[in-house]
């Protein structure tokens, strides 16, 4: 065999064995502790918005202009040097009549964590979306204005404050396994940072997570450290949690299928969350090849979905998850823009983004839904 043949398969080697685990998933934990981020000295903070008073009827205009970019790009991102990292904090403010925000159609301003903490209003829904692997800053710029515009769509009438946090994920290597299992580890990593990020949200505010791809392994480790499980060794330290009301969206979930079992990497997550909807798609093709990121590798959820035999083990908490099949409406594509671009999909996937179950008075009434996507109605405790 040509030696650069020989060099290419064992890099191939190299790549399915970066992910290797513990046998014990309960293993002795280390406890992190998210000190307050320190006063920030930064230019052009964005002036906050007008918070109205307890008896003052929340007008949902307020939120239609300006979201807020999360970023932990200047991280670290390797096992054991991260926790106490300031995160990064932008304004974006969509401009009168930019559609979608289109390019040109926004001002971007950075700020603060005191100041984003400070401009979100207590009781009002907070969606925090993850995006997945292969994204570049300038893409969560785009992302974040189509998105906000995709999910506000679905609900026009009701308020949602909308958080985009990114993280590095773009392309490290010339082999697409190989990235695969670094930014899939470097993803689970950054439910530490996020974790910080959420601690800032009013107590009183609902959240709801929405990720793509690997940006779903983000948020199934957030919820398990706030079950009280580990990620990497390390633990959440008590108080770190704060009681938030929490549902999940994954959609073109990169995590096996079965990682929410009983003593499974992520077991504890269903523990924390009201309602987990997990976007099916039978015909993505980068889902179809997740297996092959290391040997013994189980598919992913949203290819295959929960198994009978993930329902037994998981027993009631099975009834926790719901799962919407988007097949036909995505057909064989992995991309997020994918996802965004259909309002069918916003408008099954509100009830978790809007709480409109609590919120809406006419919520009782099913949502319409165009064909071809089959909804399984929602179910929360």
């Amino acid at each position: 065999m040509p030696q650069f043949a020989r060099f290419c398969c064992w890099l191939w080697l190299c790549g399915f064995a970066l992910p290797a685990r513990s046998a014990d998933p309960y293993r002795n934990s280390t406890f992190l502790e998210f000190p307050a981020l320190p006063p920030t000295n930064r230019p052009e903070p964005a002036a906050p918005l007008a918070i109205p008073q307890p008896d003052e009827v929340v007008a949902p205009a307020l939120y239609e202009s300006r979201f807020w970019i999360v970023s932990s790009r200047e991280c670290p991102q390797g096992p054991n040097s991260f926790g106490g990292c300031p995160l990064d904090y932008y304004s974006v403010d969509c401009l009168p009549g930019e559609a979608g925000c289109r390019p040109g159609g926004r001002v971007v301003q950075r700020t603060s964590g005191e100041m984003l903490a400070a401009n979100l209003v207590p009781g009002v829904p907070v969606c925090i979306v993850v995006h997945g692997s292969w994204v570049n800053w300038s893409d969560v710029e785009n992302y974040g204005c189509r998105v906000r515009h995709w999910l506000r769509s679905a609900e026009p009438e009701m308020p949602l404050q909308l958080i985009y946090y990114t993280w590095p994920s773009e392309r490290i290597t010339l082999l697409p396994q190989v990235d695969v299992n670094v930014l899939g580890r470097r993803s689970a990593i950054n439910a530490f940072y996020l974790s910080s990020l959420l601690y800032q949200v009013p107590v009183e505010s609902p959240v709801s997570l929405l990720g793509h791809s690997h940006g779903t392994r983000t948020i199934a480790a957030l919820l398990h450290l706030l079950g009280g499980g580990e990620v990497e060794g390390y633990a959440l330290s008590a108080g770190s949690d704060r009681g938030h009301r929490l549902r999940a969206v994954l959609a073109a979930s990169a995590i096996d299928h079965d990682w929410f079992n009983p003593r499974q990497r992520y077991d504890r997550a269903l523990c924390r969350v009201e309602g987990l909807l997990s976007l099916h798609n039978n015909k993505d093709v980068a889902l179809r090849l997740y297996p092959l990121r290391r040997p013994f590798s189980s598919r992913a959820l949203s290819q295959s979905g929960l198994t009978k035999s993930d329902q037994r083990r998981l027993g009631a908490l099975a009834e926790k998850i719901c799962e919407l099949d988007v097949s036909d409406s995505i057909g064989h594509s992995h991309a997020w823009p994918t996802y965004y671009s259909r309002p069918e999909i916003a408008a099954a996937i509100s009830p978790y983004i809007f709480y409109s179950d609590i919120f809406s008075s006419d919520a009782a009434d099913p949502l319409p839904m165009a064909v071809p996507v089959e909804v399984i109605a929602p179910r929360f405790p």
